[in-house]
């Protein structure tokens, strides 16, 4: 992108980013971390530097003039590409002698070519590799632009320089790596033979695996933190240590209280014991009794002074009040009881998720909002769809004018299974259906349970369209869901749901084509062309005028799709004279002397 005008000028002084041309664009824009641009005097871009990682960057040099795409718009001319592995090009745009001039980088080595294209020197990194190559032994000196040149020593040392009406800046293009050095060649060896080993010597100023290891592990806790922050975790320099800890105060319990554990804690056993023991009365004995008590039964009884002092205390009672006799102090009978807890537990409000499917699970509970009847003893509230009556394709015609009733008006409603608008589209026809059947559309509708599709004055059915394509060509149906609605036999509407209505009248059919063609080459441009307009027509081949007219006679006996002749006949000029009298004759003949 091209820096905004700037209305004063700089210098190269201090901050090289400051520097403005004498026009006010400036000259530089980088980032701290070495990234960003560098600018010709037209606001073009010369130079662009993207950052990969602390060490590594990438770097884009073009020259101060765009060529045309083929959309009509400039692109920039890129002279030179080189990415943190040394992997690029540079080609010399100066115009000069050299012009056309380049060199290639890969990852196994790289070649210097001539402005005619000939490889005068190429060469692999790896001198050591078969048929390496020699890399040229004084640095190569490349002028890319009037502004920019490139130099080349080795892999490692690789420059570039962008000077341009005083506006100066070099940059590093050689591959970096974290480090040139092996943990082997600072070892000393112990010992000779088996028992031999390497003694690594380390280095005071570096850092151990261990607290490298350390230094990661924070970086990865910060990451950590963004998602689930934690204040143990953050810095008290952050000034966010404090905010964090107290807002765990307050919600970090709060799941814990607002939540049930899906499984039993360890001491459910214990605590179920203890409650059925409370409801369990007291028993006292009466001396008649022998062996050991087990279970419940060491808790139940006790002796004659402890039972009248529990009594004394009223402890020996476990009926509650509610389900207590005043009269006997004895439990209530059955419906007494019931009636109790039902006064003790009413029923809760329920949602209307609950009311449509709580019939599921229990029929003896009743839900509020439909009619309770032998299908539906939990009286919730019914769903309005009836299930469509289907018609094949095939048989839709017969349908309408044998089966339905003259004055009935039929709708058909043509969809697929495999698609949701159809799916979606017939839910909506069975809510139609079931209003209809229930009479609560239509004015002076029958009434509910009385709905007869014989004599209805209206009638719902459905297609499904994949099962032939009859129904698209007769009806020149092209989107699914669709619309027909009959009367009489005759069609008097065809529309999208929810759409404009379409004309479905007979001129709309597709034409049907006969092409005589007795070059084969020739046919098969021919078809070409007819195949881009599928949609608009139907065809045909014949190589002879025997074979047309065969083809003329096979489609007047079958009459497929209501069509029994052709609406067209493309007839080659190769066709020998005595073809052209058959087809002339045939053609004339079938369709009252008319060609």
């Amino acid at each position: 992108p091209s820096p905004p005008p700037l209305h004063h000028a700089g210098t190269m002084a201090s901050d090289p980013n400051s520097y403005v041309y004498p026009n006010g664009r400036k000259a530089f824009s980088f980032l701290p971390d070495g990234s960003g641009f560098a600018y010709y005097p037209s606001g073009r871009a010369a130079v662009c530097v993207s950052t990969v990682s602390s060490y590594q960057n990438r770097f884009y040099f073009y020259d101060d003039s765009h060529k045309t795409s083929g959309g009509g718009g400039e692109v920039p001319v890129m002279v030179c590409c080189l990415d943190e592995f040394v992997v690029g090009f540079a080609c010399d745009n100066s115009r000069g002698p050299n012009h056309g001039a380049r060199m290639v980088f890969t990852k196994e080595g790289a070649l210097i070519a001539n402005a005619a294209g000939v490889i005068d020197r190429d060469w692999k990194w790896d001198a050591s590799a078969q048929n390496a190559g020699s890399p040229p032994p004084d640095p190569v000196k490349m002028t890319l632009t009037p502004s920019l040149t490139l130099i080349f020593t080795d892999r490692f040392t690789i420059s570039a320089r962008f000077t341009c009406e005083g506006a100066t800046r070099e940059f590093d293009l050689g591959m970096k790596l974290s480090r040139t050095t092996s943990y082997l060649d600072g070892a000393s060896r112990i010992g000779y033979g088996k028992s031999a080993k390497l003694i690594l010597q380390s280095d005071a100023t570096a850092s151990s695996l261990k607290e490298r290891q350390e230094v990661f592990n924070e970086k990865m806790k910060m990451k950590r933190n963004k998602l689930n922050p934690r204040s143990v975790d953050l810095s008290a320099e952050m000034g966010t240590q404090a905010i964090v800890s107290s807002l765990e105060k307050d919600f970090d319990s709060w799941s814990k209280d607002h939540n049930s554990d899906p499984f039993l804690n360890s001491t459910w056993k214990a605590e179920a014991n203890e409650q059925t023991m409370g409801e369990i009365p007291p028993i006292a004995l009466t001396g008649l009794e022998t062996g050991h008590f087990s279970g419940y039964g060491e808790r139940m009884y006790m002796t004659r002074k402890d039972f009248d002092t529990a009594e004394t205390m009223g402890s020996t009672s476990r009926i509650p009040s509610h389900l207590m006799d005043p009269k006997t102090k004895s439990w209530q009978n059955d419906l007494q009881i019931r009636l109790a807890l039902a006064r003790e537990n009413p029923l809760l409000p329920r949602t209307k998720v609950l009311n449509d499917a709580s019939g599921t699970y229990s029929e003896n509970l009743v839900v509020p909002g439909g009619v309770r009847k032998a299908m539906n003893p939990t009286g919730k509230a019914e769903t309005l769809r009836r299930t469509l009556q289907t018609v094949k394709a095939s048989e839709l015609e017969g349908f309408v004018t044998g089966v339905a009733g003259p004055s009935q008006v039929v709708t058909v409603v043509c969809v697929r299974q495999d698609d949701y608008k159809c799916r979606k589209a017939q839910t909506v026809a069975e809510v139609v259906n079931g209003m209809l059947q229930e009479g609560l559309v239509g004015p002076g509708g029958p009434e509910p349970g009385a709905y007869n599709a014989e004599t209805a004055e209206h009638r719902i059915v459905k297609v499904d369209m994949a099962e032939s394509r009859h129904m698209a060509e007769k009806y020149q149906i092209k989107c699914v869901p669709f619309v027909l609605i009959f009367y009489g036999g005759q069609v008097v509407y065809g529309g999208t749901m929810g759409g404009e209505a379409v004309r479905v009248a007979k001129t709309t059919r597709c034409w049907k084509v006969l092409l005589v063609e007795p070059n084969f080459s020739d046919q098969l441009k021919t078809e070409t062309v007819l195949r881009k307009r599928k949609q608009h027509n139907t065809w045909d081949l014949a190589m002879t005028a025997p074979e047309a007219i065969l083809h003329k006679q096979r489609l007047a006996e079958s009459g497929h799709f209501g069509v029994s002749d052709y609406d067209l006949c493309l007839v080659s000029d190769a066709v020998p004279e005595q073809d052209m009298s058959m087809l002339e004759r045939a053609f004339k003949s079938g369709s009252g002397g008319k060609a």
